[in-house]
């Protein structure tokens, strides 16, 4: 029950990486399909057996990960202040499913 609320912050992550590429006009497809993953995965953690499956959230701070540091191995053309915000809303992503994947009931 304690990770629902981090699992909602996870699908706005997420919901916010599927938008932003439009946003800053670059890596459209790469945002769309990492960040609707991380939304997907963040409301099934916070609505589908939210205490269960660790490997959900270890997939989401993975997908953060990748999102965080994309900007240093792709031609990112939207510029620096692009670039820090997706660097910062990855690495809160990464905290945040580390911590969820760290507090999970184990369910044996």
């Amino acid at each position: 029950m304690g990770n629902t609320w981090r699992a909602w912050v996870m699908a706005v992550v997420g919901a916010w990486f599927f938008v932003s590429g439009w946003l800053f006009g670059t890596q459209a497809g790469e945002f769309t399909i990492f960040g609707g993953l991380i939304l997907i995965l963040g409301i099934w953690v916070a609505t589908v057996q939210p205490a269960a499956h660790a490997w959900r959230s270890w997939l989401m701070a993975l997908f953060s990960a990748w999102l965080a540091v994309m900007p240093s191995f792709v031609a990112f053309t939207a510029g620096a202040a692009a670039a820090y915000t997706t660097l910062v809303v990855g690495l809160i992503g990464v905290v945040l499913a580390i911590w969820m994947a760290a507090s999970v009931e184990r369910v044996h």
